[in-house]
């Protein structure tokens, strides 16, 4: 798996969702939950988070919850066709097409980051 760069920093920006009712049949709950952005800190003012995949016949899209000053929209987008190798042989983008900032694995999560390396001082745990 490739390594993030650690100058791209994930967005820190969070939202609540409030999932309408013919959104509920795609989603895992029906309840109200908080999004986190995950693009890169450096992205334009609308942030995104992925919903789920839109399991349906036909080319794959993604549902993704995507905010800014004016309020926020469930909206359907393609993945990201960028990968590590620039092949299908590499990972994959997990963000949507034409996406801002920098592709998924070039962004560093600093929370995750920092409970891995407090993780990594402990050993391993049986």
């Amino acid at each position: 798996m490739a390594t993030a760069d650690p100058g791209l920093l994930r967005c820190t920006a969070a939202d609540e969702v409030h999932p309408p009712p013919q959104m509920v049949p795609l989603l895992d709950s029906a309840e109200p939950g908080w999004a986190l952005c995950e693009l890169a800190e450096d992205h334009d003012d609308r942030h995104a988070t992925f919903i789920c995949d839109l399991k349906r016949p036909g080319p794959e899209l993604t549902i993704w919850w995507m905010w800014g000053p004016g309020g926020g929209e469930f909206v359907m987008r393609h993945p990201c066709p960028g990968t590590t190798t620039g092949d299908e042989s590499g990972d994959a983008c997990t963000l949507f097409h034409a996406h801002p900032s920098g592709h998924s694995w070039q962004v560093t999560d600093p929370t995750m980051e920092a409970l891995r390396q407090e993780l990594a001082t402990r050993g391993p745990i049986l």
